[in-house]
């Protein structure tokens, strides 16, 4: 293994593939509109200007990882050519290590490496680009040291893991709820066409374009879709032209939404999304939304079992249902609205084309609150809402009466200040 201590640089091929990828969609333009002598003079000098300031951007960025028992390791990035900065991310409160590898850099066999921490601001060091072994060799040093662990085996398959077929994949994302909607649009689309021509079969082209661009989109997304546990943590890896491989601890994971449009339930599909410390959707940090794309429901109890178990997930638990005048205000979706709070997490069951059952840990809870709007408050219903970090999961409990509500939050208060006084460490690990 590389001695990590001493300053590195990522590889030297990095500032060739950065111009290569800035200067590819300008190949495309080129290639598509033809050759034009002058256009291609200014590419030129174009990629020899790009290369040479990646080359000063890349020979001015080191990192080092710091092993000395006097402190905690530490990873320290200095970078920056007229303005120098050194960012240092302690690797004892790390929340992801992660490889990606856009679809440039994968031709040439190279990967980005990015660590994310716990803190506030831009808490994440992007290493780009090293060759695949190092970037593998780097994580698994990095998650060593995070788990305070003298080795950690790579990802064998020993290891429970669960992989999506790609036909089941594709057959999925054609049958989600929005496909209802362009079915719609098609039917409105066909009668348009019969009665206006050319006007309505440009409508059913469009929505036909629609439909399969979100499908194409979904399956290179998640393409050979894999999840695994294993010593280092929750790993989950896809990708068909850029791939990403996460590896996140389980103590990182904040709330978990295991969704089912209503075509899947003909299937027995479901998708589970998932909220993680340290991922801010809103800033745009990459990171895992989904822990698994479609997962039958005949595996869904042992997944559950084996990522979190210190969750105790059971979706067969007694819910809670919503008052019986909430089918004033949630008319189509107010017999499947439901809730329980138990000893480990709180619960949201909602939807209707799309059911939602949410869970989140009281630990992880951020905080409680009750709202009502004008037509709740003429049914004295009110929601209560439970706060994750910020993540494509919003767990919400609405069509109660204001009684059972406030019931609601200060028994969750309860659990959630018990979960707190417990106290769970920062470093990273794996519960068992």
């Amino acid at each position: 293994m590389k001695n990590y201590s001493d300053p590195s640089r990522t590889s030297a091929i990095t500032p060739l593939i950065q111009t290569v990828s800035f200067l590819a969609p300008v190949g495309i333009v080129l290639v598509t509109i033809g050759s034009i002598p002058f256009l291609g003079l200014g590419v030129v000098a174009l990629a020899g200007a790009i290369y040479l300031l990646n080359y000063l951007v890349w020979n001015r960025f080191t990192f080092a990882v710091t092993t000395a028992m006097s402190h905690e390791p530490e990873l320290i990035v200095n970078s920056g050519i007229f303005i120098r900065t050194t960012k240092t991310l302690r690797i004892a409160r790390l929340q992801a290590v992660d490889i990606h590898r856009p679809l440039v850099a994968r031709i040439f066999g190279y990967a980005t490496l990015q660590v994310e921490v716990a803190g506030t601001g831009d808490s994440r060091a992007i290493l780009r680009y090293l060759s695949m072994a190092d970037a593998q060799e780097l994580r698994t040093f990095i998650l060593r040291l995070a788990g305070n662990s003298p080795s950690i085996e790579p990802t064998s398959e020993e290891f429970p893991h669960w992989d999506v077929p790609n036909s089941r994949l594709v057959a999925s994302l054609a049958l989600t709820t929005s496909t209802y909607v362009i079915a719609a649009g098609a039917l409105f689309s066909v009668i348009i066409a019969i009665a206006n021509g050319f006007g309505g079969l440009a409508a059913l082209t469009i929505t036909v374009f629609g439909a399969g661009i979100s499908v194409v989109a979904g399956f290179t997304q998640f393409f050979n879709f894999r999840l695994c546990k294993d010593t280092r943590g929750i790993t989950i890896s896809h990708g068909l032209f850029s791939t990403s491989s996460y590896t996140i601890s389980p103590i990182r994971l904040q709330a978990i939404d295991i969704s089912q449009p209503l075509a899947w339930r003909f299937f027995g599909w479901h998708r589970i999304s998932i909220n993680v410390a340290g991922i801010d959707t809103n800033t745009g940090t990459k990171g895992p939304r989904v822990l698994i794309p479609v997962i039958h429901h005949t595996h869904l109890n042992t997944l559950l079992t084996t990522l979190v178990p210190e969750w105790e997930i059971n979706m067969d638990s007694d819910w809670l249902p919503a008052a019986s005048n909430a089918r004033w205000r949630y008319p189509l979706q107010h017999t499947y609205i439901g809730s329980y709070i138990s000893e480990t997490v709180c619960a949201a069951r909602t939807g209707w084309l799309t059911r939602h059952m949410k869970f989140a840990p009281h630990a992880r809870i951020q905080s409680i609150r009750l709202t009502q709007g004008p037509f709740q408050r003429s049914l004295d219903l009110i929601t209560a809402h439970c706060d994750s970090v910020p993540g494509p999961i919003k767990i919400a409990i609405p069509g109660f009466q204001s009684h059972r509500a406030l019931t609601m939050l200060r028994t969750e208060s309860v659990h959630i200040n018990r979960a707190i006084n417990d106290g769970r460490s920062e470093n990273w690990g794996v519960p068992h």
